[in-house]
């Protein structure tokens, strides 16, 4: 197998690891969501009424203050949505771990051991930060 393979071999696994899965059935049921689909309209709607106001040559400050109040309002509103909490915090950890991924494939690249990564990609060490611990590590995680 050469490195390409190996390359979408890892899509593959990507695809099937259970965090990938949920995060799909979740993306689709805030997609079929009418709240959030709602919310969403409003949001793009009210984001919209904002940048036109700004792009006017006499534009009304005061105006501009109260579309983003009403949009920050409706973010706010979007956020508090349990679906979308859930979503958002999914979303988070499968992003944290592609990062810790990214990291390893770099690290391997720059000359590192493989076996030197923690398959725990929450509490890893690396073993090229020097802190022991990657949080405070900006290649890895």
């Amino acid at each position: 197998m050469n490195i390409i393979e190996s390359t979408k071999e890892l899509g593959k696994n990507i695809q099937n690891d259970e965090l990938y899965i949920k995060l799909q059935m979740l993306e689709r049921a805030c997609e079929e969501d009418e709240e959030i689909q709602n919310l969403l309209g409003e949001l793009n709607l009210k984001r919209l009424a904002v940048h036109n106001e700004a792009q006017k040559e006499e534009r009304d400050e005061d105006k501009i203050v109260a579309l983003t109040e009403e949009h920050q309002k409706i973010l706010d509103a979007l956020l508090a949505n349990e679906k979308m909490k859930e979503y958002n915090a999914t979303k988070d950890e499968f992003d944290k771990m592609v990062k810790y991924m990214n990291g390893i494939i770099s690290g391997c690249a720059d000359g590192n051991d493989p076996d030197g990564y923690d398959d725990d990609y929450e509490n890893s060490t690396c073993g090229s930060c020097s802190s022991g611990g990657c949080a405070g590590c900006s290649g890895c995680r």
